[in-house]
């Protein structure tokens, strides 16, 4: 499960091993809508699978977040409840996440366009795509299914570079234009599925943990220290310290800013530099 926490919903507990676990209502909500009626499923959530108040436990556990959703045959984006446009917005970027003929029956001209606009802007603007540790959850991943409510498109890594070229032709094309979505913000999900896309094909230029970290500035954490250790398990030049909750948003960015130093001294005292 890749999803937002969403303490701001009333909860409710779960029974896991005779014992009552609080969970959110985001992740209830998702529970329910992913369970299936005749058959077991095996579904990991963070909130639930690492003990939260333990720093250790957490911090052991946040090294193998990449592994876990790396190697997950499945990661479901979680975006919340179906509403009146999200079937819309959903529609389309399945097209998108398609190899549909482009020209042909696209869905942004199927309707009245301020419906095809809020539709869009119903589901980019969830807060899912503000957060910052769903990045690693996405770029990582396999296969992924993105669900609002019973409503869900999919794709493979395999076809990310695919999909990165739909969604940046489509902001530039004239019918996107025509249809009066350049008010739409494509940004958040391009630069999760553009990283995925790097580390997905070993041709394509590796980003430095500055770089990513820089261009992830914007989203949130309830945790500052999140920031830093959401992703720097994403980068070639991962920077030599551990993650440890016990140390303050400071003292993170101070060894930061010494991996940073000592890298940039490498680079210059190298023989062709």
């Amino acid at each position: 499960m890749s999803y937002v926490w969403g303490r701001y919903y009333p909860g409710c507990f779960v029974d896991i091993d005779n014992t009552r676990v609080k969970i959110f209502g985001s992740l209830d909500d998702a529970l329910r809508h992913l369970r299936w009626k005749r058959e077991v499923r095996y579904i990991w959530a963070d909130s639930i699978c690492i003990d939260q108040g333990d720093p250790e436990e957490k911090a052991a556990q946040v090294l193998l977040m990449a592994e876990v959703y790396q190697k997950a045959r499945t990661v479901n984006i979680w975006l919340g409840l179906s509403s009146e446009n999200s079937a819309v917005g959903i529609e389309i970027l399945a097209f998108l996440a398609s190899d549909a003929d482009f020209q042909v029956d696209q869905p942004w001209n199927r309707g009245p366009p301020e419906l095809s606009l809020a539709g869009l802007n119903d589901i980019l603007q969830r807060p899912y795509f503000q957060r910052i540790w769903v990045v690693q959850e996405v770029v990582v991943a396999k296969h992924l299914r993105m669900i609002a409510g019973r409503q869900s498109f999919e794709w493979f890594t395999a076809a990310t570079n695919s999909f990165l070229t739909r969604l940046k032709f489509a902001e530039i094309s004239p019918g996107w234009e025509q249809a009066g979505l350049t008010a739409v913000n494509m940004t958040p999900l391009i630069e999760i599925v553009e990283l995925s896309n790097i580390k997905a094909n070993a041709f394509q230029p590796k980003v430095g943990s500055l770089d990513i970290i820089h261009n992830m500035r914007h989203r949130k954490a309830t945790d500052r220290r999140d920031m830093i250790f959401a992703l720097i398990g994403l980068a070639q030049d991962k920077p030599q310290f551990k993650v440890d909750y016990t140390l303050t948003t400071e003292e993170i960015y101070q060894r930061l800013l010494k991996h940073f130093e000592e890298t940039l001294s490498e680079h210059l005292q190298r023989p062709d530099h």
